[in-house]
């Protein structure tokens, strides 16, 4: 049996980062790379999906979003939401939206994001998707990471 390999220099980490707000809020950090998937608002929109499934017992969620219309203004997106709101498995009442001023935002989820990057940053060299998820629970960010199947349409 022949081994086939393919080697790249970089590959395209994609990361949606997400804090829940308190004082003992968990960060949260939905991470796939390019050979699985690009940052298209379906893909997007799949990471919430993964993330909210994971919220088991909450009836009443409000998203705090940035301004980014490729990702969290469009009708996937808003789609998704009225998927998880209308469907029963998920015994959610109610979802809020809320979208932050442009240019004046500063989010919980970019605290994460700086110590993510400085754990990448003291780790060195990251060799494959397992270093990256390492370095993202090093840096105190729980890593959810996504496969084939949890992207949809």
């Amino acid at each position: 049996m022949k081994s086939r390999h393919a080697f790249s220099r970089r590959d395209l980490l994609f990361s949606m980062r997400l804090s829940e707000l308190g004082k003992y809020g968990q960060d949260t950090a939905v991470l796939w790379h390019e050979a699985i998937a690009r940052r298209k608002d379906n893909y997007v929109s799949s990471a919430f999906h993964k993330f909210i499934e994971s919220l088991r017992d909450v009836k009443d969620l409000t998203i705090w979003l940035d301004n980014c219309a490729g990702q969290n203004k469009n009708w996937t997106f808003f789609t998704m939401m009225l998927y998880i709101i209308n469907n029963p498995s998920y015994n959610m009442d109610r979802i809020r939206l809320k979208y932050l001023e442009p240019a004046h935002s500063f989010m919980a989820s970019d605290t994460a994001h700086d110590r993510i990057k400085k754990q990448m940053r003291r780790t060195g060299k990251l060799f494959d998707f397992r270093d990256i998820v390492e370095a993202v629970t090093a840096a105190k960010c729980k890593p959810v990471p996504m496969t084939h199947n949890d992207f949809m349409d």
